[in-house]
């Protein structure tokens, strides 16, 4: 099987798995400290073609509002990673439990900005989520 992360330089590839996991983790137990402590302070955060989220506090609300309309976490399924320098795109899938019994998979792109600092300064998630309003 063909390596997952495409990345240049090759030795990003530990920071990237890192982070990928941990935001694969936090989504599967809905933990939102644990998501939110992967952002920088000033995170700007774009959820499909909602508007641009600015800050912690926005971001918590929002994040904070999905977990809570799941009845489960998000479980990830990892396609594939690119990279290069501070930019980070991973392709995946996400099976969501909703409220009802409901699961929703759905495919997207993420595409993130890392600081130097090794937090996510910009993040922007690839996804039509209209499946998951939709009755079921």
């Amino acid at each position: 099987m063909p390596d997952k992360y495409n990345l240049q330089p090759p030795q990003q590839r530990a920071a990237a798995q890192t982070l990928i996991e941990s935001v694969f983790a936090a989504d599967a137990a809905r933990d939102l400290d644990g998501f939110m402590a992967l952002l920088a302070p000033d995170i700007t955060l774009r959820l499909g073609s909602q508007p641009e989220l600015h800050g912690q506090a926005a971001v918590r609300a929002a994040i904070g509002g999905l977990f809570g309309m799941l009845a489960g976490g998000i479980q990830h399924r990892l396609i594939a990673v690119w990279g290069g320098g501070d930019v980070l795109a991973y392709q995946a899938e996400a099976a969501f439990s909703l409220q009802g019994g409901r699961s929703v998979t759905l495919p997207y792109v993420n595409v993130l900005r890392v600081a130097s600092d090794g937090l996510v300064a910009e993040y922007r998630i690839h996804i039509d989520p209209a499946p998951l309003f939709q009755p079921g």
